[in-house]
């Protein structure tokens, strides 16, 4: 059994995720990558496997976003001639 603070904290890590997302924060898509492992875990533990499913799609979309966002940043960057 899964202690309940674990929703309480899966869901605060999410919004942190998505908070950091807007302000184009690099590390919000590898914060995004670790909230899918616990949601994963939390998943499997409590046997909820629609949690697991969201899990493999938002991986997805984290990998896309993260994609998108290094384009984005690596053109900026080359546009101020600072590309190292």
């Amino acid at each position: 059994m899964i202690p309940v603070w674990w929703s309480f904290a899966l869901t605060a890590l999410s919004m942190t995720s998505m908070i950091a997302v807007i302000h184009k924060k690099w590390w919000a898509f590898v914060l995004g990558l670790f909230q899918q492992v616990a949601w994963a875990y939390y998943s499997v533990v409590t046997e909820q496997w629609g949690f697991l499913v969201s899990c493999c799609i938002f991986t997805v979309i984290n990998v896309i976003g993260w994609r998108k966002w290094k384009k984005e940043h690596d053109l900026e960057r080359s546009i101020r001639g600072d590309v190292a």
